[in-house]
């Protein structure tokens, strides 16, 4: 029985990275692996489906402000913004399908990533909202403040949110925040013990996070992918995940 599983799972993961495979097609390799009971083969196969369906924008590094035009900074930063609430609604329903599967999936073994929430903080004056924001994307260096301010006080008026992600030493997350209502990505990585701030518009995100770890000998460990799905709310808020891996050997 191990062996058909394996398999299996190894025909499964070819379908996937396979170029002439359509959406549908992997579609059903993840089901198939789903009803055969290997719960973390689909959970990895609906999450990278998912990720090829939904259009990635490479989250901008915070001190991007201190290097470019003001000018320059704030069209990148506006860009963001309107990637992030565009009103368009995902084409296939493959991606759907794949989000709702990887959920499904995830919650019948134990993911490698974890991570502990605290309670959000309110963020509902510009007086607190401008320093997180400020964390996210930093001013520009010159330029008129007003300027800058009209892009806080903007994002705020479209009552953004801030999610903070921090990481343990030693771990690296490649991490796409994935919107469930437009299927509009944003991607980055976050490196050991450092933080990142996204400001995200109310909604509701499907979080998906793969993990490295660096060992002596120049040996490495990735983890499979693990999902956390997360509601942002029409009141601003920081909401803070310091993020949690469980390296397990399998065979």
């Amino acid at each position: 029985m191990r062996n058909i599983m394996s398999l299996l799972t190894i025909l499964f993961v070819l379908l996937l990275t396979s170029g002439c495979a359509n959406p549908q097609a992997k579609l059903q390799a993840a089901k198939a692996a789903e009803n055969s009971g290997d719960h973390r083969t689909a959970a990895n196969l609906y999450a990278a489906l998912a990720l090829e369906l939904s259009p990635v924008l490479r989250l901008h590094e915070a001190q991007k402000g201190k290097m470019l035009p003001p000018a320059t900074w704030i069209g990148e930063v506006n860009k963001y913004t309107v990637w992030l609430t565009d009103a368009a609604q995902p084409r296939d329903n493959a991606f759907r399908e794949a989000l709702d599967g990887l959920t499904r999936s995830s919650e019948r073994y134990e993911a490698d990533n974890s991570a502990n929430t605290a309670t959000p903080r309110t963020l509902d004056t510009l007086n607190a909202f401008a320093p997180q924001w400020n964390s996210a994307f930093n001013p520009p260096t010159s330029g008129p403040p007003d300027d800058w301010n009209a892009v806080i006080r903007r994002a705020h008026e479209q009552n953004f949110s801030i999610l903070r992600f921090a990481s343990p030493q030693n771990y690296v997350y490649d991490i796409n925040i994935v919107s469930r209502k437009n299927a509009r990505r944003v991607n980055f990585t976050l490196y050991s013990e450092s933080q990142v701030f996204t400001p995200l518009p109310p909604g509701d995100y499907s979080i998906i996070v793969k993990s490295t770890v660096e060992f002596q000998k120049g040996k490495s460990w990735s983890s499979d992918f693990t999902v956390f799905n997360l509601t942002m709310t029409d009141t601003p808020a920081l909401v803070t995940m310091d993020m949690r891996t469980r390296v397990a050997r399998r065979e």
